[in-house]
């Protein structure tokens, strides 16, 4: 399955449903990118839908455990995941795009994938995977997602927004 997807599949005929997107969102600028593709198909008309996705870590550090319970860490994960996700979802609305929240806990690129299909979405919007020699150094989810991507599509976009091939 290819990692980027041309707008044009996803075209509606006759005025349909909205395009559905899954976009991800971390405390990261990276994760803002796929905001700026979805800013950019509504300005040319595409009517869309967006659901904001935050995938909370479950603490198992037991530094961390030693001193704030699991309960405690989870709320403040979602406390965080919130406010990351009404910053992420600021300028779709002020652009009168509908926003949805997720929040899912575990596995970040599996509750990805799970949540696109579970919400019917069209495709995933992510940033462009790091470059493999980053990759060594750091956990790359986008990477992760399109290797374990299932039926819904991948849209790997730049800092621009704008849609890159891989």
């Amino acid at each position: 399955m290819s990692d980027m997807t041309n707008m044009n599949d996803f075209s509606r005929a006759g005025g349909g449903a909205p395009l559905h997107l899954l976009i991800p969102v971390d405390a990261t600028e990276r994760s803002r990118w796929a905001i700026r593709y979805a800013l950019q198909q509504h300005r040319a008309g595409t009517p869309l839908r967006v659901s904001l996705l935050f995938v909370a870590v479950p603490p198992d550090e037991w530094r961390i455990l030693r001193y704030k319970s699991e309960d405690d860490l989870l709320r403040f994960q979602s406390a965080r995941g919130k406010l990351l996700m009404d910053d992420a979802a600021r300028e779709l609305q002020e652009a009168g795009i509908d926003v949805e929240y997720l929040m899912r806990e575990g596995d970040v690129a599996f509750h990805i994938i799970d949540m696109a299909e579970q919400c019917g979405c069209d495709a995933i919007v992510m940033p462009v995977p790091y470059p493999r020699l980053v990759k060594l150094l750091s956990v790359d989810v986008a990477r992760e997602v399109l290797r374990r991507q299932r039926s819904v599509p991948m849209i790997s976009v730049g800092a621009d927004g704008v849609p890159v091939a891989m």
